[in-house]
């Protein structure tokens, strides 16, 4: 397999994008599952590029002799620190995706399990709490149910609230793992010069349609948070910390 599977895989990391999801970005538990396959597809980079590393510059010395010269320890190196290197930002960006699931915005669906028994269940979160016990605290949230003859819940203490789960959605991040571990698989146990230049540029190719889809991500987890426009939203909202 020559070249990665190449095609393939660049139509997976394209449908990770958060344009190619727009349901997603509206809600913290669709954005947090949006990073969270970014790591994942970050991740399975990073394990291919560790695996193809020992295809492309075996450490025994192959018994040519082809393989033993600075040239191609240099190839090692630059492989090497590319795994790290995403091996981090896979762990970077998990941590982005759990912190994300507890940024709710105005507006948003969101999980009550307070004190008040009767009404727990699904709310809209409706901001701050503004009555004149909470003006003193500035820590505490109202709820909203719409479409229904209730009050809203007022002084909802953060804890007592979590990101609302989120559709089932379509994301194909372990499709990408697959697919990737079957190419690697494919891969001849020691690769020519010319394959090895190939292999290499497939890569660096993977990985920065991989910093564009992170960029997708951002820029619309941006707009959602501080009101700017995107193709998910266009109203102003607030973040609000919620617990998990």
């Amino acid at each position: 397999m020559r070249g990665l599977n190449t095609a393939t895989v660049i139509d997976l990391l394209n449908r990770l994008r958060a344009d190619r999801h727009l349901e997603l970005g509206v809600t913290a538990a669709g954005r947090s599952a949006g990073i969270h396959a970014t790591a994942t597809a970050i991740a399975s980079v990073g394990a291919a590029i560790a695996a193809i590393t020992d295809g492309i510059c075996p450490l025994q010395t192959s018994t040519d002799g082809s393989r033993a010269d600075q040239c191609w320890r240099d190839v090692r190196d630059a492989c090497d620190q590319a795994a790290q290197h995403t091996a981090r930002l896979a762990d970077q960006v998990t941590r982005l995706a759990a912190e994300a699931l507890l940024v709710v915005t105005e507006m948003e669906p969101v999980h009550y399990r307070g004190s008040i028994t009767s009404r727990h269940g699904t709310h809209v979160l409706a901001g701050p709490c503004d009555c004149w016990r909470c003006r003193h605290r500035g820590d505490r949230l109202r709820l909203s149910l719409l479409l229904e003859d209730f009050d809203d819940l007022v002084c909802v203490r953060p804890r007592s609230v979590t990101a609302y789960p989120d559709e089932p959605h379509d994301l194909p991040a372990a499709d990408l793992g697959d697919v990737l571990h079957v190419a690697v698989g494919a891969l001849p146990p020691s690769l020519t010069v010319g394959h090895a230049i190939a292999v290499v540029q497939n890569l660096i190719l993977f990985t920065g349609r991989i910093r564009a889809v992170v960029g997708f991500w951002a820029t619309t987890i941006d707009a959602r948070l501080h009101g700017g426009s995107s193709p998910s939203s266009t109203a102003p909202t607030r973040p609000i910390t919620a617990t998990s």
